[in-house]
């Protein structure tokens, strides 16, 4: 599936799961481009998402926010949940 394919998908579970996804710019603060993730805006989780990103990193960042969720009784594409299944253990490695 391709990234902006993919992109839509996640954006749409998100919105299933009661997320609102925002492509904002997010100014840098420190020594690296903060590129996004999940928070609490007015007591509604909220993903949002340096809209400088390239799709690819749109679904890094749209992932790592969505594993906090419970997706097991959630209906997911194959392909989506291949998606966030293979990147979660590297997420996991890398931190």
């Amino acid at each position: 599936m391709k990234d902006d394919k993919l992109v839509e998908s996640l954006e749409e579970l998100a919105a299933s799961l009661g997320v609102k996804v925002n492509y904002e710019k997010i100014k840098k603060h420190t020594a690296r481009q903060p590129k996004g993730g999940l928070c609490v805006v007015k007591g509604e989780p909220r993903i949002i998402v340096h809209r400088a990103l390239n799709p690819s990193e749109r679904v890094q960042v749209l992932i790592e926010s969505l594993q906090g969720y419970d997706l097991e009784n959630v209906y997911i594409t194959p392909e989506v949940r291949q998606a966030i299944e293979g990147v979660a253990p590297l997420l996991k490695q890398a931190q």
